[in-house]
């Protein structure tokens, strides 16, 4: 699960990924990124954060300001919170933001390939 611990500061966005609802089911979005595991961590992780059964999003971003900040950090602050009986993701970026609404949000770190 995501944590209030999360430390999403100059993390930096790889992909995006979105599946569309049907008339059967709700989608589901899927964020790769780099984070910094704490505060004081050297270097960035993979992290995966998984949305399922998306209810709402929204992606407000200037791509220009993101390629120009991935090496420092496109990503500038984010936070995780229940609304209703939902969970929303705010991830506010340089110069955009993206918010995700679903019933399930998890990030994982992913395994450094050997």
């Amino acid at each position: 699960r995501v944590t209030s611990k999360t430390f999403w500061h100059d993390g930096t966005i790889e992909s995006i990924e979105v599946t569309a609802p049907t008339r059967r089911r709700l989608g589901s979005i899927a964020v790769l990124l780099s984070l910094y595991p704490s505060e004081e961590s050297p270097s960035r992780r993979r992290f995966k954060l998984s949305c399922k059964d998306v209810s709402q999003f929204e992606i407000t971003a200037d791509a220009m300001e993101l390629k120009d900040n991935a090496g420092a950090g496109n990503v500038e602050d984010g936070h995780v919170r229940r609304v209703g009986g939902q969970e929303e993701v705010v991830l506010r970026l340089v110069r955009g933001h993206l918010r995700i609404r679903a019933r399930a949000i998890v990030l994982k770190v992913l395994r450094l390939r050997s």
